[in-house]
């Protein structure tokens, strides 16, 4: 009886054997919970990190190119247009790929140009853009071709003598349009300048208005300025002498060997564009005009009409003029010759055929002297206005 009593003192309670291998599991798991969480946030804060550093830099990046692209734009006068093209920000290797839309432009009346783009500047990263875009509203303003002003107030203007042979002619101010109401003088003149005629009936084919505005014809339609040659030639041109007009010309526009320039064969059937403007030297000789439009200048020598030669706009003439046979010359002739001998020559094709025409017309006058403007400055644009930068969202 004592030794069973013994034993059953000594027995251990039910439940409660192995308990710490649980509680050292449970502590595991959360340590590792812990541990993996501490790891996870480590991580995703240098991701994002890095993240934001990239995208700030892909932003400045952007920045900086669109910027240094749109102040070498401003810088040089280029003109912005449509299209795609990469650059390379300067002091740097990095590219950015510009893309340049236009998204209006409007025509003035005076031919200037107003145009406004958008140009969207990404970063490059192995060859393709990606990356923070930024988007600059740019204006651009190209004025129109500038204006050349010339007193032009008569259908000839007459810096030496003129002799007139024949009867078929007509040399005509009256005109209405483009500024005139009823016309100007047939002729202005210098004061020593002389028109002599085979037949002083046959001065009764120069017509002209009056500062009155009535209609005059004969010598009543020549205005006998009190000016010199050289004076009468500074006020026609408006100020200008005629090297200081041509040198507005690009070397494109100028023939002869005064302008180092391949001379004229002696014909002349255009100027090399239509409407546009051309000097020529004649290298002492004549040059032979067979039709044309725009501002033509011929220096060194003279210039002949004949045939059934049609030229609309503005000669000017170093030298002195030959029409003969039925030339038509409609907005204004020109002669700065001081010494030789203009001339109006009616021959057997004139006799059979009609008139030597020499009509005032201001709106051909007008043509040349915008072509002669836009042939002189190539139209460029000024300062690109830079009015809205923004942050490209996708």
């Amino acid at each position: 009886m004592r030794i069973l009593a013994r034993l059953r003192a000594h027995r251990t309670p039910l439940g409660e054997r192995g308990i710490a291998l649980p509680i050292a599991l449970l502590g595991l798991v959360a340590v590792s919970l812990m541990v993996t969480t501490a790891l996870l946030t480590s991580s995703s804060e240098v991701a994002i990190g890095t993240a934001h550093v990239d995208a700030t830099r892909s932003l400045y990046t952007a920045e900086q190119g669109l910027n240094s692209w749109l102040t070498n734009v401003a810088t040089n006068s280029a003109n912005l247009t449509a299209g795609t093209a990469t650059w390379r920000v300067p002091n740097s290797t990095d590219d950015v790929q510009l893309t340049t839309v236009r998204l209006s432009q409007v025509t003035n009346a005076d031919q200037s140009v107003m145009r406004t783009f958008a140009i969207t500047a990404e970063p490059m990263r192995s060859g393709s853009p990606a990356g923070r875009a930024v988007v600059a509203m740019v204006k651009q303003f190209t004025p129109g071709p500038p204006t050349v002003n010339m007193n032009i107030t008569s259908a000839i203007t007459l810096g030496g003598d003129l002799e007139v042979n024949g009867n078929a002619f007509t040399v005509n101010g009256r005109f209405d349009g483009c500024g005139v109401n009823g016309g100007v003088d047939a002729v202005r003149s210098a004061f020593d300048s002389q028109i002599t005629t085979n037949n002083e009936r046959h001065m009764d084919n120069f017509l002209g208005i009056n500062d009155g505005g009535a209609e005059t014809s004969g010598r009543a339609a020549i205005d006998s300025t009190g000016l010199t040659r050289e004076q009468l030639g500074l006020d026609v041109l408006g100020g200008l002498t005629i090297d200081q007009l041509i040198s507005a010309l690009p070397l494109s526009k100028k023939w002869g060997p005064r302008f180092g320039r391949p001379a004229w064969d002696g014909v002349l059937d255009t100027v090399p564009t239509r409407e546009d403007a051309a000097a020529v030297d004649a290298n002492g000789g004549t040059v032979d005009v067979t039709g044309g439009s725009g501002m033509l200048i011929i220096v060194n020598g003279n210039v002949e009409l004949e045939g059934n030669t049609v030229f609309d706009g503005i000669i000017i003439v170093e030298g002195n003029f030959t029409l003969s046979g039925t030339p038509s010359v409609t907005g204004s002739l020109i002669s700065l010759a001081s010494t030789g001998q203009n001339s109006i020559d009616q021959d057997a094709s004139a006799i059979s055929n009609g008139h030597i025409t020499v009509q005032f017309d201001r709106c051909q006058i007008d043509a040349a002297l915008q072509a002669l403007g836009r042939a002189s400055t190539p139209a460029t644009p000024l300062t690109s206005t830079t009015f809205s930068w923004f942050e490209l969202v996708r």
